[in-house]
């Protein structure tokens, strides 16, 4: 099994950060795009208002990007600091 160098770790959390962050600004513009079709779904479907639905998505794109930060960004930059 082959050991992990600092450069096979610091290219593991660079792609994962630019993965995580392009997922993220996709997943941003679609909600952008597709809101008032998001809204009329989980009105329809869980009965909550657009309200509630965009408070919803606000947190869960606020976490998502904490965690990204938190487990991929800030690694990577220690890393790079180290190298």
């Amino acid at each position: 099994m082959d050991q992990f160098d600092l450069d096979t770790c610091t290219r593991f959390f660079m792609w994962g950060s630019i993965l995580n962050a392009g997922l993220m600004m996709a997943t941003t513009f679609g909600w952008m795009f597709f809101r008032s079709r998001a809204h009329a779904i989980h009105a329809r479907i869980f009965g909550v208002s657009s309200v509630t639905v965009d408070v919803a998505a606000y947190a869960y794109l606020g976490i998502w990007k904490a965690l990204t930060l938190v487990f991929f960004i800030c690694p990577w930059l220690a890393l790079l600091i180290l190298a």
